[in-house]
């Protein structure tokens, strides 16, 4: 039980927050393909076949989405404790942002 209460917490939050924001700038600065690499199983990487531009620009645009996430989990270790409708409102603003984030991945990539 401790376990799962430990998931839930304020501490969990800024855990991931941070990992999420060092993830963040190493895709935003163009060094984080390895986790580009973690979510696509294929040994065929159709993302390898890009021109360089093309794929500094995939990264940047994850490395800005990754960004969205580490500032969405900042602001629930900040004030979902105290204000529950914070949690509202950054589902609603997080799915905004993948809307908009899976938009201009299948329009330029």
């Amino acid at each position: 039980m401790r376990g799962i209460k430990f998931m839930f917490s304020e501490s969990f939050d800024w855990i991931l927050a941070v990992i999420l924001a060092v993830v963040s700038v190493l895709l935003f600065i163009g060094k984080g393909d390895f986790f580009l690499d973690l979510f696509n199983g294929n040994r065929e990487n159709p993302r390898k076949k890009w021109p360089p531009e093309k794929q500094q620009k995939f990264s940047k645009v994850m490395g800005i989405f990754t960004g969205c996430l580490a500032v969405a989990e900042l602001l629930m270790a900040l004030f979902a404790q105290t204000y529950p409708m914070v949690t509202v409102g950054i589902l609603i603003f997080m799915i905004v942002t993948m809307i908009i984030t899976f938009r201009y991945c299948k329009k330029n990539f």
